[in-house]
C-alpha cells in the first residue's frame, strides 16, 4: 500500500541617509560590550560562542541574512561547524542559546514553565504587545491559550470554520483565469487571513475595513524580526506603526461591541466570534484583548498560508506525490505544531485550512511556475517573488 510523508518546511544628502545607521552601530556595539561584560562576570556555565563585543553587529547582520529554506543558514553553519549543536550568541539586543539538537529541543518544549520559562527578543513584545501569548508566561499565558483553546476546539471548527473555509476556498478560485500570471502566496493569502477576520471579528471577506487591515498585517509581519532600529523607513519603525493602526481598528470594533450590548439592554455578548466569545468570557482588559486578537490573526493566517504555498512549490516537482494525494492518500504522522505548553493551539484550524485548499486546488487545478522563486528563510520562510504562477483547468471542475 503507497503511504506519502510530506514535510512542508512568516533624495537627501548621504550624511543625513548615513548618520542614524552610525548612530544605531555605536548604541547596538555599546549594548554587545555591556552584555559581554555581565555575562562574563556571571561565571555561568554557558555553551561556547560569541555572546556579543565588537562582533555583535556582524553576528546580527549574519543571522538576519536571507537563506535558502534547504539548508541552515550561513549564521547557524557557521557557529555550528565552530561550537557544535548548542552555541551562544548575540542577537535582536539579547545574549541568546542556539539548539540545533533535536533531543534538547524537545526537552525543552516539555519541561517549558518547570525547568525553562519562555523568553524572547524584546522586539518581539514590542510588536506583538507585551501581554501577547506568545510572550507571556505563567496564569496569563494558560488563561489565553484556554480562550484560544476553547474558540478553535473541534466542534467550532466544524460549525463556524469549515463552512466559511469551504465558501472562501471556491470563491476565490472561481476568480481565477487561466493562463493568467498570479501570485499564490496573495492568494493563499486572501484565504488564511479572511478566514481569521471573519471569525475573530465578523468582517466578511472583500469589505473595505478587512482589506485595509490585511494590508497593514502585511507590513507589520515584514518587522516582527528586524533590527531594532527605530527612525522612520526602518522595517521595524514600519512594523511598529502598523501595529499601532491594527489595535486603533480593533478598539474602535471592540467599543462598538459594548456599546450596542449596553443599548439593547442584554446581559450577554454576541459569541459568534472570538471577540465576543472573550468579551463574555474573561475579564481581559482593553490592551490584552488587541494583543491576543492581533497575535491570532497573525498565527492564523501567516504560518498556515506558508504551509500553502510551500506545498504547493514542493508538489509542482514532485509527480509521485501529486499522484498520490489525488488518490486517497493514508494518513501520515507529521507533527509541525510543537510541543509542550507551547503546542500551537490553532493546529486543528491549520490543519484543516491546508486540506481543503489543497482539496480544491489539486483536484481542479494544473499549474506551471513562471519564474524560478526558491523560498528563503526569514522570521517565516518566504518567496521572494510570491510565487508566481498560471493555471489550467481540469475538466473535473464543478
Amino acid at each position: 500500500m503507497e503511504s506519502i510523508s510530506l514535510e512542508l518546511f512568516l533624495v537627501k544628502p548621504l550624511f543625513l541617509l548615513l548618520l542614524p545607521a552610525f548612530a544605531a552601530a555605536f548604541i547596538w556595539l555599546s549594548i554587545g560590550l555591556k552584555s559581554s561584560l555581565k555575562w562574563k562576570t556571571k561565571g555561568l556555565n554557558l555553551p561556547p560562542g560569541n555572546m556579543g563585543g565588537p562582533l555583535s553587529i556582524w553576528e546580527n547582520i549574519t543571522f538576519l541574512k536571507p537563506s535558502s529554506c534547504d539548508s541552515h543558514g550561513d549564521f547557524a553553519e557557521q557557529n555550528i561547524q565552530k561550537y557544535g549543536k548548542i552555541y551562544k550568541s548575540y542577537v535582536m539586543g539579547e545574549p541568546t542559546i542556539f539548539s540545533t539538537d533535536i533531543d534538547f529541543q524537545r526537552f525543552i518544549l516539555l519541561n517549558d514553565g518547570k525547568l525553562f520559562e519562555q523568553h524572547g527578543p524584546k522586539t518581539l513584545s514590542h510588536i506583538l504587545g507585551r501581554t501577547s501569548m506568545l510572550v507571556v508566561n505563567g496564569e496569563l499565558h494558560h488563561h489565553l491559550r484556554s480562550l484560544s483553546l476553547n474558540f478553535v476546539g473541534i466542534a467550532k471548527l466544524k460549525t463556524l470554520f469549515l463552512p466559511d473555509i469551504n465558501r472562501i476556498v471556491i470563491q476565490l478560485m472561481k476568480d481565477w483565469k487561466e493562463n493568467t500570471p498570479f501570485r499564490m502566496k496573495e492568494e493563499a493569502c486572501k484565504v488564511t487571513f479572511n478566514v481569521m477576520v471573519k471569525n475573530v471579528l465578523s468582517m466578511n471577506p472583500g469589505v473595505e475595513g478587512a482589506e485595509e487591515l490585511r494590508k497593514l498585517y502585511m507590513c507589520f509581519m515584514k518587522g516582527l524580526l528586524a533590527l531594532p532600529l527605530y527612525f522612520p523607513g526602518t522595517a521595524y519603525w514600519k512594523a511598529l506603526q502598523s501595529r499601532k493602526a491594527i489595535l486603533s481598528k480593533l478598539r474602535r470594533v471592540l467599543k462598538e461591541r459594548i456599546r450596542k450590548k449596553e443599548a439593547a439592554g442584554i446581559d450577554e455578548f454576541d459569541q459568534s466570534d472570538l471577540l465576543g466569545y472573550v468579551l463574555q468570557n474573561s475579564n481581559l482588559n482593553v490592551e490584552q484583548i488587541g494583543d491576543l486578537l492581533l497575535g491570532l490573526i497573525f498565527g492564523g493566517h501567516e504560518t498556515t498560508t506558508t504551509s500553502i504555498v510551500m506545498s504547493v512549490y514542493y508538489l509542482h516537482d514532485c509527480p509521485m506525490a501529486l499522484k498520490q494525494l489525488r488518490r486517497n492518500p493514508q494518513s501520515t504522522a507529521f507533527l509541525p505544531f510543537g510541543q509542550g505548553l507551547r503546542k500551537c493551539p490553532g493546529q486543528e484550524l491549520a490543519r484543516m485550512e491546508t486540506a481543503i485548499f489543497l482539496h480544491h486546488f489539486l483536484l481542479n487545478f494544473e499549474w506551471e511556475l513562471i519564474e524560478s522563486d526558491h523560498p528563503m528563510g526569514y522570521a517565516i520562510p518566504q518567496f521572494l517573488k510570491g510565487l508566481p504562477l498560471k493555471v489550467h483547468r481540469l475538466p473535473t471542475l464543478n
